[in-house]
């Protein structure tokens, strides 16, 4: 597959459920990066941050099955960390 494909095949693929993406979202403060499974197919989740303006937003996506989650956090919500 190549790496042209292989992105556009992320961006239409499916995602986490609701309940899925909160555990995601919850465990990711209590986890080392790089070492928290996916759900579905138990491949590590891998993290990419970037930061904008006001907020860091992260793309979280598991290489094995496809799956990607998208976190958007406020700077004032990392303040409080």
């Amino acid at each position: 597959m190549t790496t042209r494909h292989r992105l556009f095949h992320t961006r239409i693929g499916p995602g986490f459920s609701l309940d899925e993406a909160a555990r995601i979202r919850k465990q990711m403060t209590e986890v080392a990066r790089g070492t928290l499974p996916c759900p579905h197919c138990g491949s590590f989740l891998q993290e990419i941050t970037g930061a904008g303006v006001g907020e860091r937003v992260s793309l979280v996506l598991c290489d094995g099955c496809g799956r990607s989650l998208v976190l958007r956090e406020a700077n004032s919500e990392l303040r409080s960390k």
